[in-house]
């Protein structure tokens, strides 16, 4: 093969291989969406009272949740502690 083919053909190789470092790199930098298994830890508020279960609202979605040992009322900080299912297991915020 002459080389100005083999130079083509290298520049190809070359703007093949930083465009696919560039996308992979971007798609690994994306935080996870929430979901049950990344819930703990998050912090939300209290939209029905907890008494012991009712919702509360992290982010921009409502999960049905239960105070761990007391009564929360609407308004309150919480912490997810632990999940059951599909429910959120919470304490209130101190």
């Amino acid at each position: 093969m002459p080389w100005p083919w083999l130079a083509i053909l290298m520049a190809f190789w070359g703007a093949y291989t930083s465009v696919t470092y560039k996308i992979s790199s971007q798609i690994s930098k994306k935080k996870p969406l929430p979901g049950l298994p990344t819930m703990v830890g998050m912090k939300g508020y209290v939209t029905d009272s907890l008494c012991p279960k009712g919702y509360i609202k992290i982010g921009s979605e409502l999960w049905m949740a239960k105070a761990e040992n007391s009564h929360i009322e609407v308004g309150q900080r919480v912490i997810v502690i632990s999940q059951k299912g599909l429910n959120l297991v919470v304490h209130q915020e101190k």
